[in-house]
């Protein structure tokens, strides 16, 4: 038995797309024959295990796994956007995590993270307490000292997860042990319905005569500073014809939106719909919502490997998405989706207009797509995870 400590900073309850994914992981990894595994944070949320089971249910975990809910300091800053109070907080989430570690060196055999900033951590586990590490790799980072840590995570871990073939292919001047295991499943049972979008849309207040583009997710910047590049698209409505509407879910902040600024002063602001951030059971209503669903650029850096990619492809409806390179890993222009490029509003225009205007080839894409959903699943990436950790340790 390979016992398995996956340790981070996450808070459990942000809504983050990383919080649902590293859940899901896990609850697959229990699952694995030879694996034991314990999700540790520093957020002290899930020390009640009510609270548990509520946070199971809001991440749809149908079979329950270890977490582990550690008391720290940390927790009085979590929420504070102030860059000294954060930077205090990853210091006081660090020492949490080294005690836990150090207590339970006799419990761990591998310890698994994703953040680099926990660095002095696996420094200590792997070299002090004589444990194997691996990292589980998402991103090339802009910032040159975010960047220098994350590849010192790479180079002193044992073995590394890559989550995009880029990743890995920029990775392994550091390190050669790398497997691809992409993020996220299609969770195809989830979105299965013989329901039409008609349905959906009068049960959150959409018309029924409208032709709906949907984007689910974040609509501001990505951990990286960059753009999601939502603008894009409400640049390119202007293109499309009259009763196209494109609605965005995910605003998070109060009063106008600069999307909603920017849909203003096209001139599209009523075919625009800046919706609030919803819980995810209920972003599914919107996703069957749509006629296309949209997947903008995503900050087009490798790694900016987006969740919905995956999910999305079980849907049953065309993916019109931006030609970058994490999303070539997955989707196929003109196979299993229409791939445009994203800084032409005519490009977006014209992908749109020709899936509403040939049935054939949109059938064909959401034929694929459904099919392809199926190599996407948390079972799979758990037997990838599993098999790596499983040789690391032997």
């Amino acid at each position: 038995m390979v016992k398995i400590a996956y340790i981070t900073r996450i808070n459990f309850f942000s809504g983050k797309a990383h919080v649902y994914t590293i859940t899901k992981t896990c609850e697959a990894l229990s699952q694995v024959n030879g694996i034991e595994i314990n999700l540790v944070s520093t957020d002290s949320s899930l020390i009640d295990q009510k609270e548990r089971d509520n946070f199971f249910a809001l991440q749809n975990v149908s079979k329950k796994f270890n977490i582990v809910s550690l008391l720290s300091w940390a927790n009085t800053f979590k929420t504070n956007p102030n860059f000294l109070v954060y930077n205090l907080s990853t210091f006081l989430a660090n020492l949490t995590l080294l005690k836990y570690v150090f207590r339970e060196r006799k419990n761990v055999d591998i310890v698994y993270f994703r953040d680099h900033l926990i660095l002095p951590v696996i420094l200590f586990a792997r070299y002090f307490l004589k444990k194997k590490v691996v990292y589980e790799s998402h991103y090339i980072l802009t910032k040159s000292l975010g960047q220098w840590l994350t590849e010192r995570s790479v180079s002193v871990s044992n073995g590394v997860v890559a989550i995009a073939v880029a990743l890995k292919d920029y990775y392994q001047k550091f390190n050669k042990n790398i497997v691809i295991s992409f993020c996220a499943s299609s969770d195809k049972e989830k979105f299965k319905t013989d329901l039409p979008p008609s349905h959906f849309r009068k049960e959150i207040g959409l018309h029924e005569n409208m032709f709906y583009l949907v984007y689910t997710g974040n609509i501001d910047v990505t951990g990286n500073g960059d753009s999601y590049g939502v603008e894009d698209v409400v640049k390119a409505l202007p293109h499309m014809p009259q009763d196209v509407c494109f609605i965005a879910v995910g605003k998070k902040t109060k009063g106008e939106h600069p999307l909603e600024k920017l849909a203003k002063s096209l001139g599209i602001y009523e075919r625009f719909k800046c919706t609030p951030w919803v819980l995810r059971k209920e972003v599914k209503d919107y996703v069957l919502s749509a006629d296309i669903l949209i997947i903008p650029k995503s900050g087009a850096k490798p790694g900016n490997s987006p969740t919905k990619m995956f999910e999305y492809l079980a849907t049953g409806r065309p993916i019109v998405a931006a030609d970058t390179l994490p999303m070539r890993e997955v989707l196929h222009d003109k196979v299993n989706a229409s791939l445009v490029d994203y800084n032409s509003p005519q490009a977006w225009a014209e992908a749109v207009n020709f899936i509403r205007q040939h049935q054939e080839y949109r059938e064909k894409i959401m034929s694929q797509a459904m099919q392809d959903a199926d190599l996407y699943t948390w079972e799979a990436r758990a037997q990838t995870i599993g098999s790596f950790v499983k040789k690391i340790y032997a």
